[in-house]
């Protein structure tokens, strides 16, 4: 009785604007497999196997009887720059800000709301994208990424163990309907990495691969494609499934002319004018600041990218 009250307080915890499944860890060794497979027949590319494979565990623990997964909408933050006597508008994507935050929020707030009931959380370490789908809580897109009604692309994913009674059980990764017949992000991609055929992608040519790494954009990436102080939005602005939820927009800050020219110029983190500081910090971006400010460079063009 006691875990069944502990389901319900966090069912009602959950649905404060989360979606959630509650799945069997009988979807662990499904993923192990679904993984294995996708490497075996080259779907999945060598760098990201060497760059994720080693952070996931494929056991689940012997006191777990369920995965709580979950999807927390976010929103599309823009910062404004003064550049050269103009302002110009630069998007993060949705769920780059705050992302360990949540995630060590929900754990903590899980393990406060279950502790009464007897039961526990603990957060998996696991291929987010794929248990969601399997879990049935998103669909993914042809662009491999993954999508929830309402909410769109634009949502937070997240997983914890829990010893709750599992309330589905793990399926099979669907894709997203508009999919059928929409191509616009095939057409608009800017370095041609999705596919006719399915949801697999050719992911670490990915402009969002790319710009996430510390690493020098390859030569043959064109100058304009970059328009993101991190990742890239060409196929989710496009793409019908996010077709409400685009206008979901925060402003996250502005910045003077002074305080992007100092960006531009390399300026370390604790030189920067006090303001850029304080704006930087509130959106949790302050380990990421030398990725962020070599990408704003390559937005404005103020360097090209080497090989």
């Amino acid at each position: 009785m006691a875990q069944q009250d502990g389901l319900r307080f966090t069912s009602e915890w959950i649905l404060r604007g989360r979606a959630y499944r509650l799945v069997s860890t009988t979807i662990v060794p499904e993923l192990q497999r679904e993984i294995s497979s996708g490497c075996s027949r080259g779907a999945i590319d060598k760098v990201l196997q060497d760059e994720y494979m080693p952070t996931w565990v494929f056991e689940a623990p012997a006191w777990a009887k369920s995965i709580l997964v979950l999807g927390t909408p976010k929103a599309l933050t823009r910062l404004r720059f003064r550049f050269r006597g103009q302002f110009r508008d630069v998007a993060v994507p949705p769920t780059y800000l705050g992302y360990q935050k949540t995630t060590r929020e929900i754990e903590k707030e899980l393990n406060t709301l279950l502790r009464p009931y007897g039961a526990r959380a603990e957060t998996v370490k696991l291929p987010l994208k794929l248990l969601a789908a399997k879990s049935g809580l998103v669909r993914y897109g042809r662009n491999n990424i993954t999508y929830r009604p309402g909410s769109g692309s634009f949502v937070q994913l997240d997983a914890c163990y829990t010893d709750l009674p599992p309330t589905c059980e793990p399926g099979k990764a669907e894709m997203l309907e508009e999919c059928g017949k929409c191509r616009a992000c095939l057409r608009l991609c800017p370095t041609g990495v999705i596919n006719e055929e399915d949801f697999q992608i050719h992911a670490s040519r990915c402009l969002t691969f790319m710009n996430e790494s510390d690493k020098d954009i390859p030569a043959w990436v064109s100058s304009g494609s970059h328009h993101c102080l991190i990742g890239c939005m060409k196929c989710q602005e496009s793409c019908p499934g996010n077709r409400v939820v685009m206008k979901n927009v925060v402003q996250g800050g502005t910045f003077s002319e002074e305080e992007t020219e100092a960006m531009l110029n390399g300026t370390s983190y604790d030189q920067l004018p006090p303001h850029a500081v304080e704006v930087i910090s509130s959106l949790s971006m302050t380990a990421d600041y030398a990725l962020l400010a070599r990408n704003l460079r390559l937005v404005f063009g103020v360097v090209r990218p080497v090989l």
